[in-house]
């Protein structure tokens, strides 16, 4: 699996005086997708089905894309993509 870019889309949180860095999203339904695609686990294709559902309208779609074609995992993605907008995958 590629690390992610420098680019990636990030959460910020501050606690007290510490700043932490999450991993957007995008990054985790990526490594959803390669367990699925690479490795046939199942229960990580329903993750990326309920992750996008969740996170439908935050989504940075572009990034999320490109990260897939990467991965070799856009064909995956486009299909779970399809079922969750059918109501299939939720």
């Amino acid at each position: 699996m590629n690390e992610p870019p420098e680019t990636a889309p990030l959460t910020v949180v501050e606690l007290d005086d510490l700043t932490c860095y999450i991993i957007g999203v995008e990054d985790l339904i990526i490594d959803r997708l390669n367990g699925y695609v690479h490795w046939g686990w199942e229960d990580d294709r329903r993750w990326v089905g309920r992750l996008l559902v969740l996170h439908a309208d935050t989504v940075d779609w572009a990034y999320l894309e490109r990260r897939a074609i990467t991965e070799g995992t856009v064909e995956a993605l486009a299909e779970i993509r399809r079922e969750v907008r059918a109501g299939e995958n939720c």
